[in-house]
């Protein structure tokens, strides 16, 4: 099993400089505060989705606003999209899920009984892809000070990303940037 990082959009972009690889993904806070518990579903992403059902450990980083030790995405939508795919994919009804030491299975239940016929063909679509028996997903998260602060995130991933690549590509052979220059110029 391999562990596939995610940073949640905006604020898990905090991490991005202490992982080696990582992917993204927006669980949006703003969906789970209006109970858009069904586009929170629909807005996984499709790599988030299969790397779950090859059974790699998916790990969410994100980070707190000022006023909490975890993210709304964290607290509340790990555990929701934990089980949604349990059900969608193995039929499992655990006895409780607990969200914020609360047990949160009937509210759950209630919820994974209303979905739409399309989200319910998104989630199981992947069971053809299973190797596991379980959803393995997890997160790292802690507080940030920057909520909000957009400039400050921009820089972190010119920073990390963009500048990487550019001295990465100063760092290849004369005729192999000669290449990549052309396909770009072609594009």
């Amino acid at each position: 099993m391999n562990s596939i990082h995610y940073v949640n959009l905006t604020n898990g972009i905090e991490d991005i400089d202490k992982l080696d690889n990582c992917r993204f993904i927006r669980i949006q806070s703003t969906h789970l505060e209006q109970n858009h518990f069904e586009e929170v579903l629909m807005d996984l992403d499709n790599d988030l989705l299969m790397n779950l059902a090859l059974g790699n450990k998916c790990i969410i980083h994100d980070k707190a606003s000022r006023r909490g030790k975890l993210s709304r995405a964290v607290w509340y939508g790990i555990p929701w999209i934990r089980y949604a795919q349990e059900r969608a994919w193995f039929d499992k009804n655990p006895e409780s899920v607990l969200v914020k030491n609360c047990n949160n299975i009937k509210y759950f239940d209630k919820l994974y009984r209303s979905l739409s016929m399309p989200t319910k063909r998104k989630l199981k679509y992947y069971k053809k892809f299973l190797f596991c028996d379980h959803v393995e997903i997890d997160y790292v998260c802690d507080r940030t000070i920057h909520d909000g602060d957009h400039n400050y995130y921009r820089k972190i991933l010119e920073e990390t990303l963009i500048n990487v690549r550019k001295t990465d590509r100063q760092n290849l052979p004369e005729r192999k940037r000669t290449e990549e220059n052309n396909k770009e110029s072609a594009a």
